[in-house]
């Protein structure tokens, strides 16, 4: 998740919500127009990248922002749920 001035924002801070909600949004539709092809295979690879330090934001201390793995296991629920609402369509 980046906004547009950062790379690798963190998705719970409260001033990154709009961007979760636009990269969600993006994927949504990415999803639905390869759902709507013909003959597409109903399965879709989907990799995001989050970083280690250095190229994960981090604070003074060098430690990252946020707790990346957790961020990464809530990117992989996020996505599966807009999988699934798009196939329901």
């Amino acid at each position: 998740m980046a906004s547009s001035e950062q790379v690798q924002v963190s998705l719970d801070f409260a001033q990154h919500q709009a961007w979760v909600q636009r990269f969600t949004e993006w994927w949504r539709y990415g999803i639905e127009d390869w759902l709507a092809r013909p003959e597409t295979p109903q399965s879709l690879s989907f990799t995001c990248e989050l970083g280690p330090p250095p190229y994960a934001i981090t604070g003074a201390d060098g430690r990252e922002l946020s707790d990346r793995w957790a961020e990464a296991l809530k990117l992989q629920r996020l996505i599966r749920e807009v999988w699934q609402r798009c196939q329901a369509y």
